[in-house]
């Protein structure tokens, strides 16, 4: 009994293993599609909406080729990985196994693909989605799926691609064109990113309402291009720009009601998703179903009761979802997606966990895919907890929510005016306060030099001064405590007082010295605040070309003015005495002043007879009736003694 149970076993082990589908019943549609070229390496359908227990023959191939092959049932409710027999000519067994097959050197140019449920070989009606892939030829192949659009816009479209898994491109190349056309006819947007690099972003140049297709094709190396893959869909842009709400970080701040009995008297807020262009926040799983959000719209409130109802009222299928934290760490809360007659039903969130003062996020999206026709709703955030608030403002009496539930100016979000209060409660007051109100604010100008003056090209807008500033702007020269508007005009080469004026009144008057003896030349001039070089304060030189010629200068016998008084050689010249005879000496009846002595004048006036050369003091006597030596004496010492001689 146990060898025949073993021997059964084996059987089916190997009936499992090794079992091969022969089906009967031939595929009758077209096997490859017109155009469809199945050696270019990319992946292609082949035996459109084929059944399990059908067979299709495929010719064409390249023998000595690689070859892929896959097959699946197409009912995303229902789905299958078929079983795959593959026979060659003469019904030669190729491969055999669960989908995908790959089968090195297809050895043939004409194959049978017979598709079933399984390896028992059961069949369906159903239609199953069959591809072939020549992987040797698979060099440059296309991107494809998955991918999709991100974002979408009036007039932006950012999109994705997945890249191909048999070749690795250097880039991809990418066109969105009007829809109906080709690539490279009536684009409108294209542009090229390096791998790997798989998603992009028209720009915003598309038109409102236009229908586009997106076109993708690898670049590889040597220049190769794979195909255009093209997107499935036809993209409709949105007619209207995105909300300002399109993200959590533009979300609008509402007002949670408070003491409110029902939803009936809550306030209503209007909102709607058109335009709704992207979401940074992946939808989550409500009720089971997970849509997409790309068209969500969001708020904010600062809860002021632990307890909260959230309303939606829309006119669409929509998902109302609740988050803490902030925009940029969400922490989901609860959502509501619980359609009871139509799909346009009120969801409700209801939570009574909340802390008072912090502020929540809510989400308004709609299940679908694209966004509504009608994309409008309702919104009433309130709460029946009766609370107090004193001023009236809508805001609870509590520290972390109404700062001062005295004055109803004062709450959350309030305008912040230059008044010195916390007027929209966050802690900041006035000028420390971004959020400030700038309409109210006064100008101020820096004084870096601190004389109290300011620079008109440097100011900021505040409620009061801040340190080194002030509220004057006229300072011509903001580096400078000596230059302001009003200061001492200084002579220092600056306009102090700002007037447009340098040294306006405080320079002076410096005269050129060209000689250097310290005294300067009234007729060469010009105003300075300290002396230039070669120029002196002073200016009575009377010959500003010789150095020995200033005021008090001594006096020399030279024939100038040396000492400026207006005469020359004054008290300094010698008296010359002419000197007819030659002899030296001169005639003291005859004279003249001068520096030095003339021709024909000496310095002496002792000669008793300038008309005899013979004759001066100190000369011999000589025994000729004159006193030649001019001692008063007439041949004195030098006669001789003669005598009478009477007889003769």
């Amino acid at each position: 009994m146990r060898k025949i149970i073993l021997s059964v076993c084996i059987f089916c082990i190997s009936y499992a293993l090794f079992s091969q589908c022969d089906n009967k019943t031939a595929y009758d549609g077209t096997p490859v599609p017109v155009g469809v070229d199945i050696n270019d390496g990319e992946v292609h359908q082949i035996a459109y909406g084929i059944e399990a227990g059908e067979y299709v023959v495929i010719n064409g191939l390249n023998s000595t080729d690689t070859y892929q092959f896959t097959s699946n049932r197409t009912d995303s409710n229902n789905p299958n990985t078929d079983y795959i027999t593959i026979y060659g000519s003469s019904s030669q067994l190729i491969a055999n196994q669960t989908s995908p097959i790959t089968k090195s050197s297809i050895g043939t140019s004409s194959i049978e693909i017979h598709v079933n449920l399984n390896s028992i070989c059961d069949s369906d009606i159903d239609f199953h989605t069959l591809t072939i892939q020549n992987i040797t030829a698979a060099t440059c192949n296309m991107p494809g799926a998955p991918g999709g659009v991100t974002y979408k816009s009036d007039t932006r479209i950012d999109f994705y691609w997945s890249p191909p898994e048999l070749s690795t491109p250097l880039g991809y190349d990418w066109q969105i064109v009007l829809s109906g056309n080709d690539p490279d006819i009536n684009v409108k947007a294209s542009g090229s990113t390096i791998a790997p690099i798989s998603n992009a972003s028209s720009g915003d140049v598309l038109m409102p309402g236009a229908l586009y297709w997106i076109y993708v094709r690898s670049s590889c190396a040597s220049n190769e291009k794979s195909e255009w893959f093209k997107f499935p869909p036809t993209y409709t842009t949105n007619t209207v720009s995105p909300p300002e709400n399109d993200f959590c970080e533009g979300a609008i701040s509402i007002i949670q009601d408070i003491n409110t009995a029902n939803v009936n008297d809550a306030t209503t807020i209007s909102g709607t998703l058109a335009g709704g262009a992207g979401t940074n926040v992946n939808a989550e799983t409500c009720s089971g179903k997970t849509g997409n959000a790309r068209d969500d719209v969001w708020y904010s409130f600062i809860a002021q009761t632990s307890s909260v109802n959230i309303n939606l009222s829309p006119t669409f299928d929509g998902v109302l979802t609740l988050y803490s934290g902030d925009c940029s760490s969400l922490d989901y809360l609860a959502c509501a997606d619980t359609p009871i007659i139509t799909l346009a039903d009120e969801e409700i969130v209801m939570l009574n966990s909340l802390t008072v003062g912090e502020t929540y996020y809510v989400r308004v999206y709609s299940l679908g895919t694209t966004t509504p026709p009608n994309p409008t709703f309702n919104l009433s955030i309130w709460s029946s907890s009766v609370v107090a608030d004193k001023d009236k403002d809508g805001y609870v009496d509590h520290p972390n929510v109404d700062c001062d539930d005295d004055d109803p100016a004062i709450y959350p979000g309030a305008t912040e005016i230059c008044d010195g209060k916390d007027n929209d409660c966050d802690g900041l007051v006035d000028d420390a306060d971004p959020d400030l109100d700038t309409s109210g604010l006064s100008t101020f100008y820096v004084d870096n030099d601190g004389d109290g003056f300011g620079d008109a090209e440097s100011s900021i807008l505040a409620c009061s001064a801040p340190e080194g500033y002030v509220s004057d702007n006229t300072d011509c020269d903001d580096t400078n405590i000596t230059v302001y508007p009003g200061a001492e005009e200084l002579c220092d080469g600056l306009d102090n007082d700002c007037d447009g004026e340098i040294d306006e009144g405080v320079k002076n008057t410096y005269y050129a010295d060209n000689d250097g003896d310290g005294y300067g030349d009234a007729e060469s001039g010009m105003l300075a605040c300290s002396a230039p070089e070669g120029y002196v304060s002073d200016n009575t030189d009377c010959d500003d070309t010789n150095i020995t010629v200033y005021p008090g200068a001594e006096e020399l016998c030279d024939g100038l003015d040396n000492d400026c008084d207006g005469e020359i050689d004054e008290g300094v010249k010698n008296t010359y005495y002419a000197d007819n005879d030659g002899d030296g000496y001169g005639d003291a009846g005859s004279s003249m002043p001068a520096c030095s002595a003339p021709e024909g004048y000496v310095s002496d006036n002792t000669d008793c007879d300038d008309t005899n050369i013979t004759v001066y003091p100190g000369a011999e006597e000589l025994c000729d009736g004159l006193d030649n030596d001019c001692d008063g004496e007439i041949d004195e010492g030098v006669k001789n003694t003669y005598y009478a001689d009477n007889d003769g």
